[in-house]
C-alpha cells in the first residue's frame, strides 16, 4: 500500500507521519482538522463499508477460499470479515464492533456533533430510544466535553435517567 500525501511537506504511512519539510504554522495548524474529521468518521465509514459488504456481496460471489461457507447468517459473514481484516489492518473485535454500531444506529439518527462512542453507548436501545438519548446527550452539553460524556450516558441509559454529575462521583465506600 502506498502512503497517502497530504501535501507535498507530509506523508502518511501506517505508522505514522513524516514530514519532509518545514511546515508554517497555518500549514500544520490547518492539518489537524482533516486528521479530526478522518478520525471521527473512521469508526462510521469501516462500519458502513462492512455492513454494504455483508448486504451486497454475501451470497452473490464467494470470495476465493470460502466457496462452501454456508450462506444465511444475520451478521456479517466469516468470509467478509477475514477479507476485512485483511485489507485493513483491523482485529475482528474491533471490525466487528464497528458493523455493529453501524448497522443498530441508521444514519438519519446520527449526529456530527457526537463522538461514535456516544453512538455506541445507544446501538442496544430501539430507535426512539436511540433518538431520545442522543438528543438528551446534545442538550446536556457542558463546557468541558460538548457533550454528555459517554461514561455518564451509559451509566444513565442504565438509571433510566440522565444522571447528575455528582451522581456519577466514585462512592468511596465502594471498593470494586
Amino acid at each position: 500500500m502506498k502512503p497517502a500525501r497530504i501535501q507535498t511537506k507530509v506523508t502518511l504511512t501506517r505508522t505514522g507521519l513524516q514530514i519532509a519539510k518545514d511546515l508554517t504554522f497555518e500549514e500544520w495548524k490547518d492539518m489537524a482538522a482533516r486528521f479530526g474529521a478522518a478520525m471521527a468518521s473512521a469508526a462510521f465509514v469501516i462500519g458502513d463499508w462492512l455492513v454494504y459488504g455483508e448486504d451486497h456481496f454475501h451470497g452473490q460471489k464467494r470470495l476465493p477460499g470460502f466457496e462452501q461457507e454456508p450462506i444465511g447468517s444475520a451478521r456479517i459473514p466469516q468470509e467478509i470479515y477475514d477479507e476485512a481484516l485483511r485489507l485493513t489492518g483491523l482485529d475482528r473485535s474491533t471490525l466487528a464492533t464497528y458493523a455493529y454500531v453501524a448497522r443498530r444506529v441508521p444514519s438519519s439518527l446520527r449526529n456530527e456533533h457526537l463522538s461514535w462512542e456516544h453512538h455506541k453507548a445507544v446501538a442496544k436501545l430501539d430507535e426512539a430510544g436511540q433518538q431520545r438519548w442522543l438528543q438528551i446527550a446534545l442538550d446536556h452539553a457542558d463546557s468541558v466535553f460538548g457533550a454528555v460524556p459517554t461514561r455518564r450516558l451509559r451509566k444513565s441509559i442504565i438509571a433510566g435517567r440522565l444522571l447528575t454529575p455528582k451522581e456519577m462521583l466514585i462512592d468511596p465506600a465502594d471498593r470494586g
